[in-house]
C-alpha cells in the first residue's frame, strides 16, 4: 500500500477539487472517469511492461516520467482545449478560461457548446480508429473465439486484404454522406482516424519483427532504438 499511498493523496485531493468546483455531480463524474481510467491503464500496463523490459533505464525512466505526463496532460487536458480552440479560432488560455466558466452547454460561445459541435468529427476520427482496431482483431484468426460462428465467418472475411480497411471506408461514406450534416469534416476526420491507426498499426508490426528478430539477444534499447519505443508506447 505504501506505493499507491502518493496515488491515494493525489485522488483525494482531485476529488475534493471535484467536488468544490462542480458539486455532487461533478465529484460522481470524476469518479466513474477515475475507475474508467484506471480500468483501462491496468490493461495497458501489461503491453507497455513487455516495451519496457527491452528499452534502457534512461528511457525507462524517461517514459514514466516526461511520457506519461504527455499521456496524461496532453490527451486528457491539452488536446481538449486544442480541439476546442481550433474550433472557435481562439488561443489554448481562452479555451482554459471558457472550460472554467462552467457555461451551458446550449448557449452560443461557451466550451461545452463549441465541444458539442465539434463531436461529429471527433466521433469520426475515434470512431473509425476503434472500429480498425476492433475489426482487426476479429478479423485475426485465434485458437480461442468467444463466438464460435460469427468469429469464423469474420476469420474468413479477414483473409481478404486490407479488409478491415475496406469495411471502414464504406462505412465512413455511407455515414458522412447520408447520416451526418457536415459530411466533408466528417469525411475528412474519418480518414485521419484510418490513416493514424495504419500508422500506429504499421510501426507496431515494425517493432515486433525487430522484437522477434531479437529474441535470443539481451541487448536493451538505447538511443534511437530506445526512442522508437518510447514513441510507440506514447
Amino acid at each position: 500500500m505504501k506505493i499507491f499511498r502518493g496515488s491515494f493523496i493525489v485522488s483525494l485531493i482531485a476529488l475534493i477539487i471535484a467536488f468544490v468546483y462542480a458539486g455532487w455531480n461533478g465529484l460522481f463524474i470524476t469518479l466513474i472517469l477515475a475507475v474508467l481510467e484506471i480500468s483501462l491503464s491496468m490493461d495497458n500496463a501489461i503491453v507497455n511492461a513487455r516495451i519496457l523490459e527491452r528499452m534502457s533505464s534512461a528511457w525507462q525512466k524517461a517514459f514514466l516520467t516526461l511520457g506519461v505526463l504527455i499521456a496524461v496532460l496532453g490527451m486528457r487536458l491539452i488536446f481538449p482545449l486544442l480541439i476546442v480552440g481550433v474550433s472557435a479560432q481562439i488561443d489554448p488560455i481562452s479555451a482554459l478560461k471558457l472550460a472554467l466558466e462552467k457555461g451551458n452547454p446550449n448557449t452560443v460561445g461557451t466550451y461545452g457548446y463549441i465541444l458539442h459541435h465539434a463531436h461529429p468529427q471527433i466521433a469520426a476520427f475515434g470512431g473509425m480508429f476503434l472500429l480498425m482496431l476492433a475489426l482487426g482483431f476479429f478479423f485475426d484468426e485465434r485458437a480461442h473465439t468467444w463466438l464460435k460462428i460469427p468469429e469464423k465467418i469474420l476469420q474468413r472475411i479477414g483473409n481478404f486484404p486490407a479488409a478491415n480497411a475496406i469495411i471502414s471506408i464504406i462505412l465512413l461514406l455511407i455515414t458522412s454522406e447520408f447520416i451526418a450534416k457536415d459530411t466533408h469534416a466528417v469525411l475528412f476526420a474519418g480518414i485521419l482516424g484510418i490513416l493514424t491507426f495504419m500508422l500506429v498499426d504499421g510501426f507496431g508490426e515494425t517493432m515486433s519483427h525487430s522484437k522477434a528478430a531479437n529474441t535470443t539477444s539481451s541487448v536493451v534499447a538505447t538511443g534511437k532504438a530506445g526512442l522508437a519505443l518510447f514513441l510507440y508506447l506514447e
